[in-house]
């Protein structure tokens, strides 16, 4: 249904339009008053549907999937398919900046009605979470339907911080902490069939691996090894997981649950990559902000002849609570720069994701300062560690908010007055790699650095 804002909007001859709260907008989509809400509706015998469709979210300003990530993962059937679990974000004024999502449970049928369609008494969608002012998220019913798994935060004023697995026993309404003294933030989750373990992923040390966690104890162990796990799917005694790496795109694999050896099940792209040759690449560690460890890894350009130099390109990450973990980008590829002989260096700096909550919790409040430390010690380890990056030829590379520490890094490099030069103009590739990839040299960038931060 269209908001009377939205109505008296597009009756309005003027093509502006009054905002009076956050947000304006995500991504390329502006918000008009519009939301996602969620519906059930009754099927017969044969699948067909029955009656109209029924909505559940009533009298509750929100997107459920939420907005813009939102998906499937936001809300969950019981097993009897009598009950409905779905995650909402308050889209109050603070919605901005102070985020809360809730859980909320419904029937699936939508309860008793009245004639005009509200719910009778009852039949309202319960909150389940309304005692934690931080986000709760991922609703999923056990096996046998007796408790609701979900992610909670913390804290309100930082959309970065952990998230942890919280078990709901519905009858009693007794909520347990699970995960709260595992230094990882869960990304996603499922249930085994027997209910004893939930199947989930983090970021992990510059991986993203499958991990299975102990209902009682809330112990996790790792089940694969390196590489990025982009999805799976918990089925019988097997997860059926998609995972790439630096050097392979994704494809398709299962493991039992308690582990083993992983079986590949497609090589969807292996006829196209046998007429390429990708570039090796290693992972690194050194002394970053403080001496304490940063991570990172480097792609070297297949078939280098020796003694060749090869120029730099260092692809950052945005967030900055991201990771560019042993993955396959399809954006900001690194095997694409390798194979235009570039060096690629990648580094995890303060603020990453997979290294502990504090270390992410570093950068608040000092964007411009520990990522530039660790990001220039990064530099100078890697072209001490491997002579045949071109230590004059060098570059930055990233998404949106990235390129100003890029420009930061180059303009505070203690290497050359003049920051770290992009390659000769008649270099042939030069002309390929302009614009932001090449800010312009000479030129001082400041930045503040809040003395009271970490």
């Amino acid at each position: 249904m269209i908001s009377t804002a939205v109505a008296e909007a597009n009756q309005s001859p003027a093509g502006g339009r009054i905002r009076r709260q956050l947000f304006v907008g995500h991504w390329n989509e502006l918000q008009d008053g519009r939301r996602s809400q969620l519906f059930s509706i009754a099927l017969d015998k044969r699948g067909i549907a029955a009656a109209e469709p029924v909505k559940l979210t009533i009298d509750i300003e929100g997107d459920v999937p939420g907005k813009p990530f939102g998906g499937r993962e936001d809300y969950s059937i019981s097993p009897d398919g009598t009950r409905v679990a779905f995650a909402e974000r308050d889209s109050g004024a603070k919605e901005a900046w102070m985020p809360n999502a809730d859980i909320y449970t419904a029937f699936a049928s939508g309860g008793d009605r009245a004639p005009n369609g509200r719910p009778l008494k009852d039949a309202d969608p319960v909150n389940v979470t309304l005692e934690n002012i931080a986000d709760d998220r991922q609703p999923a019913f056990s096996p046998d339907g007796t408790q609701l798994a979900y992610l909670a935060a913390d804290r309100t004023d930082d959309p970065a911080d952990r998230l942890h697995l919280v078990l709901l026993t519905l009858a009693s309404g007794e909520k347990r902490p699970l995960t709260l003294n595992w230094d990882r933030s869960i990304q996603c989750f499922a249930w085994t069939p027997d209910g004893k373990s939930l199947i989930a992923t983090t970021d992990h040390l510059g991986q993203r691996p499958l991990w299975r966690i102990d209902t009682r104890s809330g112990g996790a162990t790792r089940i694969t090894g390196d590489g990025r796990v982009e999805a799976f799917s918990v089925a019988g005694n097997r997860i059926y997981y998609a995972a790439s790496t630096l050097g392979s795109p994704p494809d398709l694999y299962s493991i039992g649950i308690d582990g083993g050896k992983p079986l590949r099940l497609t090589r969807l792209n292996e006829p196209l990559l046998a007429q390429r040759t990708l570039g090796p690449y290693e992972a690194f560690a050194f002394p970053g902000w403080n001496g304490e460890t940063v991570h990172g890894y480097l792609v070297k350009p297949a078939d280098v002849a020796p003694q060749k130099k090869c120029p730099v390109a260092l692809l950052l990450h945005d967030g900055p609570h991201a990771s560019l973990a042993n993955g396959w980008d399809w954006r900001w590829n690194a095997q694409v720069f390798a194979a235009a002989g570039f060096g690629v260096l990648m580094i995890d700096f303060h603020g990453s994701t997979g290294y502990g909550q504090a270390f992410a919790d570093s950068v608040n409040g000092d964007l411009g300062g520990k990522p530039l430390d660790d990001l220039k010690a990064g530099i100078d380890f890697a072209l001490r560690q491997y002579p045949w990056l071109d230590d004059v030829r060098l570059c930055s590379a990233g998404r949106r908010q990235v390129r100003q520490p890029g420009r930061l890094c180059e303009a505070k490099s203690d290497r050359s007055s003049e920051g770290l030069e992009p390659p000769p103009a008649d270099h042939p590739r030069a002309a390929r790699f302009s614009g932001s990839l090449f800010p312009g040299t000479g030129r001082v960038h400041r930045t503040a650095k809040n003395p009271a931060s970490r």
